[in-house]
């Protein structure tokens, strides 16, 4: 979201109930969690990020933010971190990792000069083959289950260039009435020498957001076992009763079809 817009969240809700025990595994609600390097309630999503991050670390014993970085622990370590795609060409830089890794959450290094990164250049094929095991689900993230119970929100967002040009002096003379808003474009120096906010500073600073529920509505994605005990016990018991039954009159079939043989054979042996 950018500012100049409105932007419109449309939240839907959805609730999971897993059955667990027998029919898979998940977590209860009074259930012990693995814990997670993320805040707030537990996900599966969460603790397989934990999972991949450590996988990552453990062969350093590295925590999540690096304390110092050294020679020693960069060789050691630098086919399981990934710092091949750094820029290297400024050598007068203090060195970070790159953006999109920091925002993944999988890394958050401190700052690193060129001198403790030379020996890990070209070498990030660990780093590879932890990513594909994690990509293909064989990496052993076993412990990481979905709660029985979860419920999710999912959002669609539509966005609107704001304010339409009828409506800026109106959204201008409302902002200016907020006197905590004027207060704090002060202190960040954003209000000209006017002391009044301008159509520029309103399209550099600020944005409206609208979330409201698509629908009122749950939707609910529960696992129900494709058949109950009773039905498993029913049909066991009337394959086995055919089973049995058809053996039965079947090895009967054979002795009576035996005995009949004998009788023929014998009657024919007393005829004169």
């Amino acid at each position: 979201m950018g500012p100049a817009t409105l932007n419109r969240l449309a939240v839907t809700k959805t609730k999971f109930v897993r059955k667990g025990g027998i029919y898979g595994n998940c977590y209860d609600e009074n259930d012990y969690k693995p814990a997670t390097f993320y805040t707030g309630k537990y996900n599966k999503q969460h603790c397989d990020n934990t999972c991949l991050q450590e996988t990552v670390e453990s062969p350093c014993l590295l925590t999540i933010t690096l304390p110092h970085c050294t020679q020693q622990i960069i060789t050691k370590c630098c086919c399981h971190l990934k710092v091949v795609k750094y820029d290297l060409s400024n050598f007068t830089q203090p060195w970070r990792s790159l953006p999109e890794d920091r925002e993944s959450g999988l890394s958050n290094w401190t700052i690193c000069q060129k001198e403790s990164i030379g020996a890990c250049v070209d070498n990030d094929t660990c780093w590879k083959t932890i990513w594909e095991k994690y990509d293909n689900g064989s990496l052993s993230c076993n412990h990481c289950w979905d709660t029985c119970n979860e419920t999710m929100y999912d959002a669609t967002l539509a966005s609107v260039p704001w304010p339409a040009p009828a409506y800026s002096n109106r959204t201008l003379s409302e902002l200016e009435e907020n006197p905590n808003l004027m207060r704090k474009l002060l202190m960040y120096q954003q209000l000209p020498n006017s002391g009044h906010i301008n159509s520029s500073i309103l399209q550099d600073n600020f944005l409206k957001v609208q979330i409201y529920y698509e629908s009122l509505s749950t939707t609910f994605v529960t696992e129900l076992p494709a058949i109950s005990h009773f039905e498993f016990v029913s049909e066991l018991g009337g394959t086995f009763g055919l089973w049995i039954g058809w053996t039965i009159l079947t090895a009967f079939e054979f002795v009576e079809f035996i005995s009949d043989l004998i009788v023929v054979k014998f009657m024919r042996t007393r005829k004169p």
